[in-house]
């Protein structure tokens, strides 16, 4: 086995723990680490004497597991269905003042829910208004009954991940050999994006460049674009809305915060809170 045979094998594989098999064109454009420049091409001329792969309806997969393709179509009428049901909720949360830009991510930004995910937002704020932004968006979906609980979180809108616009460089919350969350971040796609912050985001973590060389930063279906309102919700200041959350946030996040990794972030420029972080579990079940 070569070497470009090995990256898209590791890419493949990568995909097949979340059920999804890829086309030649998504293979190229995530390819994971590859040793040299490999075009387009090169790619699609391995594929076609590729013997590890299987072939199915215009998706590559691992052996033995030709049901993924059938998933992926389904997960995509899933998503279509997530996302057009819950635009009117994240168009609330853009009428946030401090709210500059929107991006869905996980599973729905590449069309993969399953029926009972929940609506994963990665927000950016304005410099110094992290904590009223936050608070502002999490009153408003819990007015509206849609905040996860430990219970019930199908449909409901997650609120973990939440950046200031002047702190757009996420390579310092990267783990070592943090392959889940480069693809994360590969993968966001921007809602509401008024002053195309996406290209200053992918201008400040070009270093991803080093990872997935062939990735460019998603481009949203118009139908699932918000725009700009001028009608916006009042937020309170920024002393009291981070008073308020810090006494309110549960002890084990306050704990998480102060371990070494970066799973809980919890300060005035990142609001991150993944205290069931997977992304260990997910580089060593690849590697493994």
């Amino acid at each position: 086995m070569n070497d470009l045979e090995k990256e898209i094998l590791k890419t493949v594989s990568f995909y097949d723990i979340f059920d999804y098999p890829l086309t030649g064109n998504e293979i190229f454009n995530n390819l994971f680490q590859p040793t040299q420049n490999f075009s387009y091409l090169d790619i699609i001329k391995n594929l076609e004497t590729n013997n590890t792969l299987e072939f199915d309806q215009g998706f590559y997969f691992l052996p033995n597991r030709r049901e993924i393709v059938q998933t992926r179509k389904q997960r995509y009428l899933i998503t279509q269905e997530k996302i057009k049901r819950h635009l009117k909720y994240i168009k609330l949360i853009s009428r946030i003042p401090t709210v500059q830009a929107i991006f869905i991510c996980n599973t729905l930004s590449y069309l993969n829910a399953q029926t009972d995910s929940d609506i994963d937002l990665f927000i950016i704020t304005k410099n110094n208004k992290i904590w009223s932004t936050r608070l502002s968006a999490a009153l408003l979906m819990k007015i509206l009954n849609k905040r996860p609980t430990k219970t019930d979180q199908k449909n409901k809108i997650c609120l973990s991940f939440f950046i200031t616009e002047d702190n757009l460089n996420l390579e310092k919350l990267a783990i070592q050999n943090d392959i889940y969350f480069y693809y994360w971040i590969s993968q966001l796609l921007p809602i509401y994006d008024p002053t195309n912050l996406q290209s200053k985001f992918s201008q400040e973590n070009s270093w991803l460049k080093g990872h997935l060389p062939n990735f460019s930063p998603k481009v949203t279906n118009t139908r699932w674009t918000i725009n700009k309102s001028f009608l916006k919700f009042p937020t309170v200041p920024e002393f009291i809305a981070r008073k308020i959350q810090l006494k309110k946030m549960p002890k084990h996040l306050h704990k998480l915060s102060q371990e070494d990794n970066t799973n809980v972030i919890i300060n005035d420029r990142v609001l991150k809170f993944h205290d069931q972080d997977k992304r260990v579990q997910i580089r060593e079940q690849l590697f493994k």
